[in-house]
């Protein structure tokens, strides 16, 4: 898990990475910056499996967290230029979820 969390940029001071028994790792960062610049640096791979990110809150409940949505990532090889453009993609992304980007 270090050497995925140091390869994906450079920090300040090395991030202290926390393994919990639940299968939760805790990455702390020196600045709220290099935190989000992980946060949105996605999509993460970790052995060719993905890896779901998000930033901790204190009332975190390791043993209640259940995933009910995961953020994706898809890419649209040979997608015609002439639908290369905002409405096409909206289109695109709306129709398989809520888009982020």
């Amino acid at each position: 898990m270090e050497r995925f969390v140091m390869g994906q940029g450079i920090f300040s001071i090395k991030p202290v990475i926390l393994y919990h028994v639940d299968g939760y790792f805790v990455v702390r960062f020196a600045t709220e910056e290099e935190r989000d610049k992980m946060l949105c640096s996605g999509p993460h791979y970790l052995l060719k499996r993905p890896v779901i990110m998000k930033a901790w809150v204190p009332e975190f409940n390791f043993k209640e967290e259940i995933l009910t949505t995961i953020p994706l990532w898809i890419k649209l090889p040979n997608l015609p230029l002439n639908c290369w453009n905002s409405v096409v993609l909206s289109k695109i992304g709306s129709s398989l979820g809520k888009p982020l980007m």
